[in-house]
C-alpha cells in the first residue's frame, strides 16, 4: 500500500509542484488549498503524512495543527510545516504544535527528498 499524503497550502503552484514531486517518487497524494478543506477530507480519511502551510488565509496552519491534534483519528498523525517565514518564533510555534519538522519557502525539492523523515515513510521503516 503507497504511502499517503496530505498538502495544505493556499499556493497553487507551489501545491501543484509537491503534489507532482511527491506522486513521482511514489506517494498517494490528496491536496487542498486551505485549512476548511482540509478538515473536511480528515473527515473522511487519515493520511500517513501531512504538509501544512503556516499562512493560510482564514485558520491558518498552526490553529490547523491544534485542530488536527484534538481529533482522535489524527491525533497521532505526524505533519511538517511550511513556510516563508524563517524566524525563530514561528519555527518554535510550529515545533510545539508537534510539527516533526519545519520546512522553509522557496521548497529546495533535492533536500526534502533527503531527509530521513520523508524516505523512512516510503520505504515503511
Amino acid at each position: 500500500m503507497r504511502t499517503k499524503i496530505l498538502i495544505v497550502d493556499d499556493d497553487d503552484d507551489l501545491r501543484t509542484a509537491l503534489h507532482m514531486r511527491l506522486e513521482t517518487k511514489g506517494y498517494a497524494v490528496h491536496a487542498v488549498k486551505n485549512a476548511k478543506e482540509a478538515q473536511i477530507y480528515l473527515g473522511g480519511a487519515t493520511p500517513d503524512l501531512m504538509f501544512i502551510d503556516v499562512m493560510m488565509p482564514g485558520m491558518n496552519g498552526i490553529e490547523l495543527c491544534l485542530w488536527i491534534r484534538g481529533q482522535a483519528a489524527t491525533k497521532n498523525t505526524p505533519f511538517i510545516q511550511m513556510s516563508a517565514l524563517g524566524d525563530e518564533v514561528t519555527m518554535q510555534d510550529s515545533m510545539e504544535m508537534g510539527s516533526i519538522d519545519y520546512i522553509t519557502k522557496p521548497i529546495d525539492f533535492s533536500k526534502l527528498f533527503e531527509n530521513p523523515l520523508i524516505s523512512c515513510l516510503r520505504i515503511s521503516c
